[in-house]
């Protein structure tokens, strides 16, 4: 809709960069005195085909260019601008000040994704609960058998049940501890990351939203925060054995499914609930770094418990032995040390 003029503007800036095609952005740079990009190639980026795209490296020898003008390794097909302008290296900034969510959640993303380059901003004092919570009340139960037919076949869905009372349960919790009533559908989320399991969630998430007498939806499905959308609380199911760790490796790959996982364990705003497969104690943690996350994290807050329990029968055995020389100096004895 613009004339169609070179260099009629001194600046563009294209945020989200990383879903915006190299064609879709000519019309930009060719009207572009200089471009600016935002955006970040550690999410989810875009995966289609550029034509106009593959036409400039073929045809136009593009790639040729880019490698005279500082440009290293960079492929051409089906890319986006941020690769483009992140190739040439003119200049970048990382903005690494993170303040989305606790210190505590974007642990993950930032040892795994970002190389520990984050500089979180949020902190917490010493008395203050965590903001990920791992429940492993699964490894109580000894059997949790498959549905054998029916459209539910193959799904634990005895576990799944579980599952969907642990988040009824804690969402009560927190709105007694708070005395706040919580939006189920605009605070709360559920993440599940086996599309097996979807059929069966969405049978029965109504019938367990009626416990709480409101809500008449929830978000849920194994991209519920991708949608842009963050959630107070999120609520993960790790479906996670050895038979299917595998699937869960794709997590450290430098591919789309790097950046999904990402985005999702970034989502929380206040807390992160991860709910735990039975057999997950068996499983070779250090294979994925999913799992050796849950895993350290399941661990510190067991350890913090211990510690926990330990300081209060300290200071029980303190304040008896203080009520006991109280009362012998009051009956005229003398006090025990």
């Amino acid at each position: 809709l613009l004339p169609c003029k070179e260099q009629s503007f001194d600046l563009v800036v294209v945020d989200e960069a990383t879903h915006c095609r190299v064609d879709d952005a000519m019309s930009l740079m060719f009207r572009a005195k200089k471009i600016l990009v935002v955006g970040d190639d550690k999410q989810p980026v875009l995966q289609k085909d550029s034509v106009i795209d593959d036409y400039l490296f073929k045809d136009h020898e593009l790639d040729e260019h880019l490698r005279s003008t500082q440009a290293r390794g960079f492929k051409g097909g089906g890319s986006h601008i941020f690769a483009l302008v992140k190739a040439i290296k003119q200049a970048s900034v990382l903005l690494d000040e993170h303040y989305r969510c606790p210190a505590d959640i974007i642990e993950f993303s930032n040892k795994y994704v970002y190389d520990n380059e984050l500089n979180v901003m949020q902190w917490s004092l010493p008395e203050h609960a965590s903001a990920v919570s791992v429940d492993y009340s699964e490894q109580n139960v000894k059997s949790s058998k498959k549905a054998t037919s029916g459209k539910f076949k193959g799904i634990e869905t005895e576990m799944v049940d579980r599952y969907m009372d642990y988040v009824i349960k804690t969402i009560k919790s927190i709105e007694k501890s708070t005395g706040k009533k919580i939006n189920i559908e605009t605070d709360v989320a559920l993440c599940y990351f086996l599309l097996k399991n979807e059929p069966y969630i969405k049978f029965i998430k109504d019938k367990h939203l009626r416990k709480l007498n409101r809500g008449e939806e929830i978000l849920d499905g194994a991209g519920a925060a991708l949608q842009g959308k963050e959630r107070d609380y999120i609520f993960y199911l790790w479906d996670i054995t050895r038979y299917n760790l595998s699937a869960f490796k794709q997590g450290d790959d430098a591919t789309r499914r790097k950046g999904e996982l990402n985005v999702l364990m970034s989502r929380p705003k206040k807390k992160a609930f991860h709910y735990l497969h039975r057999n997950f104690e068996q499983l070779e943690h250090g294979r994925t770094n999913i799992s050796n996350f849950l895993w350290r994290a399941y661990i510190r807050q067991e350890d913090g418990k211990g510690q926990q329990a330990s300081d209060n029968n300290v200071l029980n055995s303190s304040l008896l032995s203080s009520l006991l020389k109280l009362n012998l100096e009051k009956s005229g004895k003398r006090s025990i040390k």
